[in-house]
């Protein structure tokens, strides 16, 4: 069926420009309630993605994209409805790569257990986290789900490209339940998704969660004042998003990028100076990639280093735009540790200090920086120990508060982060109670 898509598309004179794309996936998928195993399937998927340029007036081009997921399904009346909506489409001229600008590297992408045993894989990880939870007893798993999932993709273009790379990815989900105080019940909800099942490192895991659930069921509201926080684990993961998307092509063609060549990323910063990089090539990382969406090969990309913006991560469309050097698709973000250990990080000051590591949602507004997350679970540190607290919030812009940052020299991978694994930030507004 590429053959065949590509061929059609060669010979439509239609189109400047077109893409085809070969998507073969398995997916083993368990699903648990309590002990009991719900279900078990597997599931296989083939579909055909097609991206198609067409030239207009003055230089510029239309595109469109469709998908076919039956090989059965008529070709010409989806290529005529994509010419159609492309001379709908006035976009400033962009390249598809050539087979001499995506040279081949050696990227991990794919665990080889995945792609020969799924569903083995998958009962593993079910069995790791409930063996966890019954071992620690006094918390309940409600449910979980475990996908096992394998990809192969197989990409050609007009202009001559033509590349294979393979995916795998684990997924994890479970629910843990415990008694509060009176009828009470307390949840701790949890996903990880990960190249292969070790990465997971799920025992360990469940055993933070198991400690969220028990601290939930006697936490306290937090103070409303200035406080100083550290951010720890599963709350840095969305931390630095905001200084990705200055750092990418879109924020600078779109006309809202902070950041400048040469210029610092942080006004008057007196703690650790940020370093960061968009890293598609980390051996299994969730951000790592052989080539992205449209052929361009995986790279490292040094956006800020000792918190100087130093070089923007564009994708070929917008490097083709801003007339900059294409660098592919953002990574995996890697934040370099600070000289901090997590001990002196926990070290109350003046103020009070909170270690916060679950919120609701604690992602930075991309243009602003702004931020606001629900506390989920975390601690009140002072010399007389922890407390455990939940609900209220924390807030600010990281712009302003990463002046006052402090990172550990602990690192972590989160997701697609790979940095310290908590960061300090003085003097942040906590609303919670009286």
């Amino acid at each position: 069926m590429l053959d065949e898509v590509a061929r059609a598309l060669r010979n439509d004179a239609r189109f400047c420009a077109w893409q085809v794309s070969e998507a073969r996936g398995r997916s083993a998928q368990r699903y648990q309630v309590f002990t009991r195993v719900e279900s078990r399937r597997l599931v296989e998927t083939r579909q055909w993605d097609v991206r198609v340029h067409v030239p207009l007036e003055g230089g510029r081009i239309g595109e469109s994209s469709f998908t076919l997921v039956d090989p059965a399904q008529p070709l010409s009346p989806e290529l005529d409805a994509a010419y159609a909506r492309a001379r709908l489409v006035n976009n400033p001229a962009w390249t598809l790569p050539a087979p001499d600008e995506v040279a081949a590297r050696a990227i991990v992408t794919a665990d080889a257990r995945i792609v020969e045993a799924a569903a083995e894989v998958g009962d593993e990880v079910a069995r790791a986290v409930e063996g966890s939870v019954a071992r620690a007893g006094g918390v309940e798993l409600s449910a979980s789900e475990v996908f096992c999932d394998y990809r192969r993709v197989h990409l050609v273009n007009s202009r001559g490209v033509d590349r294979t790379r393979e995916d795998t990815h684990v997924y994890a989900e479970y629910v843990l339940l415990a008694r509060g105080a009176g009828d009470d019940e307390i949840e701790v909800y949890q996903s990880r998704r990960a190249r292969g099942a070790a990465a997971l490192e799920v025992e360990q895991q469940v055993a933070d969660d198991i400690v969220a659930v028990r601290d939930g069921a006697r936490a306290v509201l937090p103070a409303t004042g200035l406080a100083d926080v550290v951010i720890a684990d599963a709350g840095v993961e969305e931390l630095f998003d905001a200084f990705v998307a200055h750092a990418a092509g879109t924020a600078r063609f779109e006309g809202w990028s902070r950041f400048e060549p040469g210029a610092h990323v942080v006004d008057g910063a007196r703690g650790d100076l940020l370093t960061l990089a968009s890293d598609a090539t980390v051996p299994g990382g969730l951000g790592s990639y052989a080539f992205d969406d449209v052929g361009c090969s995986g790279r490292r990309v040094d956006c800020v280093v000792d918190g100087v913006f130093r070089e923007r991560a564009c994708d070929r469309r917008t490097a083709c735009w801003l007339g900059l050097p294409t660098t592919g698709a953002w990574g995996n973000t890697v934040v370099a540790p600070g000289r901090s250990s997590m001990d002196e990080l926990l070290t109350p000051g003046e103020r009070p200090l909170f270690l916060l590591t679950r919120f609701s949602q604690l992602s930075p507004h991309a243009t602003t920086g702004a931020f606001a997350g629900e506390i989920r679970a975390g601690y009140r540190l002072d010399r007389g120990g922890r407390t455990p607290v939940r609900g209220g919030s924390i807030s600010g812009v990281v712009f302003d508060a990463f002046a006052r940052a402090r990172f550990s020299a602990e690192t972590a991978t989160r997701g697609r982060l790979h940095g310290p694994r908590a960061v300090r930030l003085d003097q942040l507004q906590v609303t919670g109670g009286g």
